[in-house]
């Protein structure tokens, strides 16, 4: 029952984005400063970016699993949520919609499995703290993938907000994303 929930809000989600309205595109002459609806987003920090990516795989030093599987949802929707945070428009929210919902899903998916389906062959084993200080290089190396993977949305958010390329791209990984959670 809680799984087709998850996939409910998924569809939901979808839905929403697919039918958002759509501003259109105006050309700014030359000689004149852009209009701010054309002007590309604020970009989130580096260093808010690299805490968005790191926090979320640190989980690894409780659970080595949860670097890959937490860590990576909730890197790529704390990511994402910066953008939005910075007042990302048209494609690049579009886009940063996207990877929260795929963020927040993963997580969610992840969570109902661990919790509800029975995965009696995996054991946590007990660590030391000298142990878990050996995670740190692949953690470290997990952490700078995520933030490596929010490098497409830098690219979105730096574009019109109405540019067409883009906006094809986003809505592909709106249907993948959409396939995915079916």
């Amino acid at each position: 029952m809680s799984f087709k929930l998850i996939n409910a809000f998924g569809a939901l989600v979808v839905a929403n984005a697919l039918t958002a309205p759509r501003a259109p595109r105006q050309l700014a002459k030359p000689a004149r400063a852009a209009p701010a609806a054309l002007l590309p987003a604020a970009l989130p920090s580096t260093k808010a970016l690299i805490a968005a990516s790191a926090v979320p795989t640190a989980l690894g030093f409780w659970r080595t699993g949860y670097a890959v599987s937490y860590g990576y949802g909730g890197a790529v929707a704390a990511s994402a949520a910066l953008y939005l945070r910075a007042g990302a428009s048209g494609v690049a929210a579009l886009h940063a919609r996207a990877l929260v919902f795929y963020g927040v899903r993963l997580s969610l998916y992840l969570l109902y499995r661990e919790v509800v389906v029975d995965m009696g062959q995996i054991k946590p084993k007990d660590a030391t703290l000298g142990e878990r200080a050996k995670r740190l290089p692949i953690l470290a190396s997990c952490g700078f993938l995520y933030y490596c993977l929010a490098a497409p949305l830098r690219a979105t958010a730096s574009v019109a907000p109405t540019s067409g390329p883009a906006g094809a791209l986003v809505a592909a990984a709106w249907a993948g994303f959409g396939l995915g959670a079916v």
